[in-house]
C-alpha cells in the first residue's frame, strides 16, 4: 500500500521535531510516554546536521561545554565593547566545540573572522553564515535555529 504512515513513522517525526526544537530525551519520554531507549535509539537515526535545530541557550560555560548538545550556544559578556565570544556545540552532531567573536548589532573589525549578532542570547541571529571548517558543516543562525546551508 502506498501512502501509508506507520504509527513508528509517526512518532519518529514527532521526536525528531521535538529533538531539533531542543527537547531533552528525557523530557519527550515523559511527555509521550515513550521510553527513553527508544528516543535514544531515534536520534540516532536522524540525518546528521538536521535542519533546523535549536540553538540551546546556555548560562553556564561548564554546563554548555559538559552538555554536548548540536546546536548549543554560550554567549560571553559582552560589557561596554559589545563584542562577545560565542562558543557553540558543531550542529552537525560531530561534538565540536568552536569559538566565534561576534559584535552586538555590528561587525567587529579584527584581524580574524567576527559576525553580527542581534544581541539575543534566546534568539540569536548571526550574519555571515558559519562555516564549520573542520567537519565541513555550513550554515545559518537565524531566530534561535540553526539552518544547514
Amino acid at each position: 500500500m502506498t501512502g501509508t504512515v506507520s504509527r513508528d513513522d509517526v512518532w519518529r517525526h514527532v521526536v525528531a521535531e521535538l529533538l531539533a526544537k531542543g527537547f531533552t530525551v528525557t523530557e519527550i519520554s515523559d511527555a509521550i510516554g515513550i521510553h527513553s531507549e527508544a528516543i535514544e535509539a531515534a536520534r540516532q537515526d536522524l540525518p546528521t546536521g538536521a535542519s533546523p535545530l535549536r540553538a540551546l541557550p546556555y548560562v553556564d560555560r561548564a554546563a554548555h561545554r559538559a552538555s554536548g548538545q548540536p546546536g548549543a550556544v554560550w554567549f560571553s559578556d559582552p560589557g561596554s565593547s559589545r563584542v562577545s565570544a560565542l562558543w557553540f556545540v558543531c550542529p552537525c552532531g560531530c561534538g565540536a566545540v568552536s569559538r566565534i567573536t561576534v559584535g552586538m548589532e555590528h561587525k567587529p573589525h579584527m584581524a580574524g573572522p567576527s559576525w553580527r549578532w542581534n544581541g539575543s542570547t534566546n534568539e540569536p541571529t548571526l550574519h555571515p553564515s558559519v562555516h564549520q571548517r573542520d567537519c565541513g558543516w555550513h550554515g545559518w543562525l537565524r531566530d534561535g535555529y540553526w539552518e544547514r546551508c
